[in-house]
């Protein structure tokens, strides 16, 4: 099976490990286009922009609020190369990224007349500008964005003029091949943010993201510096305001004297201002054994996000028997069940802390393959199956 993927990074971040791992399935031929990051060494890759294309996108998205509708020489080389390829099928990631033009892309898939798989890792693909909009509870893209109250968050414009008309030309190009299309979703939640979109008549299916069960697992860990402590975690990639950092600080001043937050992805800043509290903070770490090993030693998993499509984060806890308590926000709260975590509207922090002092939680009917990369990719593999026949 000839299977072309597009996403904007390859081998890096939660998207780019997952178009890795769909590329390497077997009975899979794969071409990998991507325009972000690094050149990586795969003789099926094929990185179709650079660093001035991403510099020219982001411009021109900056001034025109351009995004996904740039960088034509860059895509039609990679038309010309996806059609020397003639893939049986295309699975396209994030469309959005500096890098691509979406219309010519999509003039090609239809061109080719062949299945598209597109994986929706957040909203941007139906709203006017944003790729969540959760955080900030804006519901214009039901009916047609116009004032954009997130301009200045990724991807950032100044130009609020362009707004509307760039959401009615995203869904006639989109509209466009929905006879060809099949949108995947990690949660149930983004799903039916889809299914009220104007891509509510294209097939829709969840599949939801899946981690290594053979890294993520309970382990003995040699981290001995919160003996006769209750340690309450929490991780991300990038902390702002709405990943909850606002929250966390301000729980760090009600904690106990027995009781440590352990806060992993700061930056040098976020460090010191955290240190000051009492807070044990690292910078984002690689190394994912340590990561392990502090899942296990925490207690309990806290996640404070305003806006998240289904967090990997609250997996890999799991899977390491840490309880998690997430806020009710966007797929969060999905692969929860009472005996191991809970959920609290957001803000109520507090509320959670009390929760994690208290309750006790049980894993001996917890199922992990259900979170499993093996699980997740034989579902795309049968998807793969169904699109094609």
């Amino acid at each position: 099976m000839r299977v072309a993927f597009i996403n904007a990074v390859y081998q890096f971040g939660s998207t780019g490990k997952l178009v890795e791992h769909l590329a390497h399935m077997e009975g899979i031929q794969p071409r990998i286009y991507y325009g972000r990051k690094q050149k990586v060494d795969d003789p099926d890759a094929f990185k179709m922009n650079n660093l001035c294309g991403n510099i020219d996108h982001a411009m021109r998205t900056f001034l025109w609020n351009a995004q996904g509708f740039s960088n034509r020489n860059q895509t039609e080389t990679l038309i010309k190369d996806l059609k020397a390829f003639a893939p049986d099928l295309v699975h396209v990631h994030n469309l959005h990224g500096y890098y691509i033009h979406v219309e010519m892309l999509f003039e090609a898939f239809k061109e080719l007349g062949i299945p598209v798989v597109w994986t929706l890792h957040d909203c941007w693909s139906f709203t006017g500008h944003c790729a969540h909009f959760d955080g900030i509870g804006c519901r214009q893209w039901l009916t047609g964005c116009s004032k954009c109250p997130a301009i200045l968050l990724y991807p950032p414009t100044f130009n609020q003029g362009a707004i509307s008309s760039y959401y009615n030309h995203k869904k006639q190009v989109f509209q466009s091949l929905q006879s060809q299309l099949t949108i995947v979703t990690p949660s149930q939640w983004l799903a039916s943010q889809v299914a009220q979109s104007f891509l509510q008549h294209v097939d829709l299916q969840v599949i939801p993201n899946g981690i290594d069960l053979s890294i993520f697992q309970p382990t003995s860990s040699v981290i001995d510096q919160f003996a006769g402590k209750k340690v309450y975690l929490a991780i991300a990639s990038v902390w702002t305001k709405l990943k909850g950092y606002e929250d966390l600080l301000q729980l760090a001043k009600v904690l106990h004297e027995d009781e440590v937050l352990v806060v992993v992805g700061c930056n040098k800043h976020q460090k010191k201002q955290l240190a000051s509290l009492g807070v044990v903070a690292f910078e984002r770490t690689q190394n994912v054994k340590e990561l392990v090993e502090l899942y296990t030693r925490a207690d309990v998993f806290l996640n404070f996000t305003y806006e998240d499509t289904y967090p990997t984060v609250n997996l890999e806890a799991l899977c390491c028997h840490t309880p998690v308590i997430t806020y009710q926000t966007g797929g969060s709260p999905e692969a929860l069940d009472t005996s191991t975590g809970a959920v609290v509207e957001q803000g109520a922090y507090i509320q959670a802390l009390e929760i994690a002092r208290n309750r006790t939680f049980d894993f001996h009917s917890f199922d992990a393959q259900r979170f499993s990369k093996t699980y997740m990719l034989q579902q795309y593999h049968a998807l793969y199956q169904r699109v094609l026949s």
